[in-house]
């Protein structure tokens, strides 16, 4: 959803694709977070036959909530997606999303 690999260090703004895909489609969406690639070659170590160490989360299925209008619901749902992905991950990846409480 963020249209990219991450360079800040953390989640940064959502676009709305991911969100507009489950709408259109009904798709229920499924938040999956992987750590442990930023510490590692992962890459090099694969290539030398090296197990990485990486860590994968997956968290509750949900769908978009419908909203008002379109640019409502393509906006509420990004930010569903980044919540949800936000609370799968250590406080210090949460990038924009530091405030979201882990619902652990």
């Amino acid at each position: 959803p963020e249209g990219r690999q991450e360079v800040a260090g953390g989640l940064e703004d959502g676009t709305e694709g991911a969100a507009f895909l489950a709408m259109k489609s009904g798709a229920i969406i499924v938040p999956v977070a992987m750590t442990g690639t930023e510490n590692e070659n992962i890459y090099g170590n694969l290539k030398r036959w090296k197990r990485p160490r990486v860590t994968l989360s997956v968290g509750r299925p949900f769908h978009i909530r419908e909203q008002a209008d379109r640019e409502a619901t393509m906006r509420g749902g990004t930010r569903q997606i980044m919540e949800a992905l936000a609370r799968l991950l250590p406080e210090s990846h949460r990038g924009i999303y530091k405030d979201v409480i882990s619902l652990e």
